[in-house]
Parts: C-alpha cells; sequence; structure tokens
C-alpha cells in the first residue's frame, strides 16, 4: 500500500472514530437535524519567529559529481562583496602514448560556462587570470574542500588572461532552458608552454590507459605530481558565472604535430579534463553588514535591527525559525486533525541581477543553531526516531541527507520546498505539522524530544554551487494552519 493510500485510510480511520464516539447522531430525538455541527473546520495564522545567522559546513569540491565551479565577483548591497576562484586538477585522459618522434606546439584551455549568473547588469566583459598550481590537490574521497578553504598555493605571475561577454538578459534565457538546449558560452586561452611540454613529454613517456595495476597507479601519480593544476582568479568582473568542467568543451590540450623526412605529417592534439577535487573559493567581505564580525552558528541581533531576514548560498546564511508560537498554539488547541498547513513568505526581495533562491528546504536544527546530526550525535538520532522515515516508519516525516535531517515532501520521499513565485514562498507541511501535533505532548506533559527549530536551507539551485541569496521581512514568516476539531454535544436529561 503506497503512503497516499495508507494516509487516506488513517483520515477515513479518524472520522469514523469521531463519528462513533460522539454523543449523539445527526437527528435529534424529534427527527430534526442537529443545529450543532460535530466538527469546526478553523483557520490560524501563526507568526514565526525567527534570526539570520552564518554557517560553515558546506562542500564545494566536485567530489559528489557535481561538476559545477564559480567564478567572478559583485557587490552585494545587502551581504558584502561576494568573490568566486576556482581551483582545477588537470587529469589525463585515457589513451596511449604521444609518438617519441612527435613534436610540442602549444597548450590552450577552454571552459564552457552553465549560465548560472548572479549580480550582472546589462552587458558585461568578465575576465580572470589563470595562473599555475604550485601546490596539489587532495584526491582522496574521506578530505573534502569548503568554500572557506584558503585556497592553493599558486605562481603569482599568471599563464594567461582569458574573457567572456555576457548579457543579463541572455543569462536569464538561456538558465531557463533545458541543458540540452543552450547555447554553448566557452573562453579560451593559450597557456605557458612550460606547463604545455611537461604535460606532453608525460604523454609521450606514458601510456595513460584504465588499469588497476600499480604501474598504471604509478603513472597517474607521476602525472599529479608533476602536473598540479591551475587556479582561476577573477579580474575584470561584475558577476558571478557558472562553469561546467566535466564536458568535452572543458579542457586543457596539448596541440602537436609529426614529422616525415623533416616535413609536417600530421598536425595533432589530446586534450585533458579536470578532475573531482576542483573546488570553489568563496570569499565575502561583510564590513557594514549586518553579519560585519559575526561568527558561524552565531545569531545577528535578534531580531536584527532592520527586522530583515537572509539566506545566502556559497558562503552561506540561513534563517532559523523558533517553533516556539506553534506550540502555544498546539498545546491548547487539544486533539485536531490538521487539514492543511502551509508555510508562507511574503515580499521577498528579487531584483533582476540578484533574483531570490528558487527553492528553499526546511531543514532540522538544535537550540545551539548546529543542524542536527545523525553522523555523531547519538542523542540527536534519539530525538528523531519518531519522525524519521525509515522500513519500520513509513509514517516519518523526515528524511536523512547525508548526516542532516529534512523535512521531506508529502507522499515522496524527497525534501520538500518552499518554491518562490512573484515576490513570494509558499509551500505546503501538513503531515509534518500533523506529526509535530502528535508528539507535542506526552504522559508528563510538553514533550522534551518535540522539534523545536527549522533551518530555511537553500535547495535550488544547490548551496554549494551558486551565491544566490534571499531578503525579507522578518514578519512575512507565517505557518497558516487549517484544522478539525470534533464538537462533541450531549443530549439534555
Amino acid at each position: 500500500m503506497n503512503l497516499w493510500a495508507k494516509s487516506l485510510r488513517q483520515l477515513s480511520f479518524v472520522a469514523v472514530a469521531l463519528f462513533f464516539f460522539s454523543c449523539e447522531d445527526e437527528n435529534s430525538i424529534l427527527g430534526f437535524k442537529n443545529p450543532v455541527p460535530k466538527f469546526n473546520v478553523s483557520f490560524v495564522e501563526i507568526p514565526l519567529t525567527s534570526s539570520s545567522l552564518l554557517i560553515d559546513s558546506t562542500i564545494t569540491d566536485n567530489k559528489n559529481g557535481a561538476a559545477v565551479l564559480l567564478l567572478g565577483k559583485y557587490k552585494d548591497s545587502r551581504l558584502g562583496n561576494v568573490q568566486a576562484q576556482s581551483y582545477l586538477q588537470i587529469y589525463p585522459a585515457q589513451a596511449t602514448q604521444i609518438p617519441s618522434d612527435a613534436l610540442f606546439d602549444s597548450l590552450t584551455i577552454s571552459l564552457r560556462y552553465n549560465f548560472y549568473g548572479y549580480g550582472f547588469t546589462g552587458e558585461t566583459t568578465e575576465k580572470f587570470a589563470i595562473h599555475e598550481l604550485t601546490d596539489s590537490l587532495d584526491r582522496r574521497s574521506v578530505f573534502r574542500y569548503r568554500f572557506n578553504h584558503p585556497g592553493i598555493a599558486y605562481n603569482p605571475t599568471p599563464m594567461a588572461t582569458a574573457s567572456v561577454k555576457v548579457h543579463l538578459d541572455s543569462l536569464i534565457k538561456q538558465s531557463n532552458l533545458p541543458a540540452a538546449q543552450q547555447d554553448t558560452l566557452v573562453a579560451r586561452a593559450r597557456l605557458s608552454d612550460e606547463l604545455g611540454r611537461k604535460i606532453f613529454n608525460l604523454s609521450k613517456q606514458y601510456n595513460f590507459i584504465s588499469s588497476s595495476t600499480l604501474s598504471a597507479n604509478v603513472q597517474y601519480r607521476e602525472f599529479l605530481n608533476a602536473v598540479r593544476g591551475i587556479a582561476l582568479i577573477p579580474t575584470e568582473s561584475n558577476g558571478i558565472l557558472g562553469i561546467r568542467i566535466l564536458n568535452n568543451f572543458s579542457a586543457v590540450t596539448v596541440h602537436y604535430r609529426t614529422l616525415v623526412n623533416g616535413a609536417v605529417k600530421d598536425t595533432l592534439s589530446r586534450t585533458y579534463g579536470f578532475n573531482i577535487p576542483s573546488f570553489t573559493k568563496i570569499d565575502v567581505e561583510r564590513s557594514g553588514t549586518e553579519f560585519s564580525g559575526a561568527a558561524p552558528y552565531q545569531n545577528i541581533s535578534a531580531p536584527s535591527s532592520t527586522g530583515i531576514r537572509y539566506v545566502q548560498s556559497g558562503n552561506p546564511v540561513v534563517t532559523k525559525i523558533d517553533l516556539s508560537n506553534f506550540y502555544a498554539f498546539a498545546d491548547t488547541v487539544g486533539n485536531v486533525l490538521v487539514n492543511e498547513a502551509s508555510i508562507v513568505i511574503d515580499g521577498v526581495e528579487s531584483p533582476p541581477q540578484a533574483p531570490a533562491i528558487s527553492e528553499l528546504a526546511l531543514k532540522i536544527m538544535n537550540g545551539n543553531n548546529q543542524f542536527t546530526n545523525y553522523a555523531v550525535a547519538a542523542t540527536d538520532r534519539a530525538a528523531m526516531v519518531p519522525y524519521n522515515l525509515t522500513q519500520s516508519n513509513q509514517n516519518g516525516v523526515l528524511i536523512v541527507d547525508g548526516k542532516h535531517y529534512f523535512v521531506k515532501q508529502e507522499f515522496s520521499a524527497e525534501v520538500a520546498a518552499l518554491r518562490y513565485s512573484s515576490g513570494r514562498y509558499g509551500g505546503n507541511f501538513t503531515l509534518f505539522f500533523q506529526e509535530l501535533l502528535k508528539y507535542s505532548q506526552d504522559a508528563d506533559g510538553i514533550n522534551e524530544t518535540r522539534l523545536n527549530y527549522l533551518g530555511l536551507y537553500p535547495l535550488a539551485p544547490p548551496i554549494s554551487n551558486s551565491v544566490s541569496r534571499t531578503v525579507f521581512n522578518a514578519e512575512n514568516l507565517k505557518l497558516r494552519i487549517y484544522y478539525t476539531k470534533p464538537t462533541l454535544t450531549t443530549t439534555p436529561n
């Protein structure tokens, strides 16, 4: 039986139970309809208290296969100056050796954009410098690069400067298309002959073929030790762009030729892609903002001096929701059936150059501003047992994503979303709040494991692959509940 059918069955059971336990049926003893209904359907709008804070756990490498990096800089009038730098590891494609008599010509790079753009107005030319890394990226899966990594050392003298011209209207149009239908926007440059010859000579020396043998592993390791990678540093920039790194248009290419009797026989090339440790470093200069001097997981003044709340991807900011006002309602309303529960945020700021985040998730938080952690906190796991969706708890309203708990979508094991449209967020969380009502009380009164805090967390575009932000007034964050309450009547003697 699927979750939808099971939920309908449970709702039917509740309605039948209420019918049989009522003291009277619909007709009075005189045969007239009872003027007092057995059920009252009511509505309540509950303002939700909130605060905004920085977090520091966002991973921006590509070891999960995201294959996206960010590059550029822009000034956010509310959240500070944002800059994104990218660090890429070059990796040899599976190929046989370049002939020993081949001659090196040049090394070029191309980078394909994914049409994510933030902070732009009108038309602009974006420029960035390309530097050779002097230290290596760590390929181990247990080591993850985060947005606040200090960066990898690189040669301060750039090998090249690349540029691309973009227009805000075109970025918006292209980003709304499926990836397969988007245009191809590529930046190109010629890199240093020194790095080119290094790659070329290694490819003349070794076969880079797929193999689990020790000799093949040694060859790849030697390549990675000699060719550390590149850093992309924005120079002239008015916005931040996304780069696709795992596709045929993003690569470095060695150009070479072969000779016969001193004459050119073939002009050839060999491409080398970018590997999963590649990551984005995202810096925000927050002086002059409400977050100036704030440490991660520390509330800014609550409520803030302006009454504004923030959510930001990349160098992340989340808004923490306090459910105290909901429980003030829940602890007095008694046994009710939630017909519909939704969270709405009106009056969301969304200028064209800095549009609001498309979708926000609800992520469970603790009183200390940390997210509940399945991986390391036994107390967190125990507290989530009544709510977590498992094989033994098919009515669970939370799911674990990595190590944290998210409110799940109704009738689906996906993360639920508050979706943005026309200056407003809205999302339905009926089953979630029905469960909170169910577990708000126990035999001794207040349930100590009740969920008290939620974090508004970027869902789309992903928090690690964007710098999108959302700004709204605190008083516009509300919970709306339609609920049914039985009306029990007695017949006078």
